[in-house]
């Protein structure tokens, strides 16, 4: 499995357009091969940030979603409304326990 947890700053006033871009990019996402999650979380104490969280099955599912129309227009987009580029961490979980 892998994790990835992508982080982004808002411009102030750009949360409308933040919407607009986040749903469907949540859409298409999740009905990708390989995604077994995928969520989108802002911050209690700085509403500007915000953080993907995404569980894919394999290194190669993510790789694939990373080349999908989706994705790339959702990147690009971001940039207008993004105060700098994410971060991006990419886990590989060797196990996962669930209690």
């Amino acid at each position: 499995m892998v994790v990835v947890h992508a982080r982004f700053r808002l411009k102030p006033g750009s949360h409308a357009a933040f919407a607009r871009l986040r749903d469907p990019m949540v859409a298409a996402t999740r009905a990708e091969a390989g995604c077994t999650s995928y969520a989108v979380y802002g911050a209690s104490e700085d509403r500007d940030e915000v953080l993907f969280v995404e569980e894919w099955t394999s290194r190669a599912a993510l790789e694939a979603h990373f080349v999908t129309p989706h994705f790339g227009a959702f990147v690009a987009a971001m940039g207008a409304i993004a105060t700098r580029p994410p971060e991006v961490r990419i886990y590989a979980a060797t196990g996962v326990e669930v209690k």
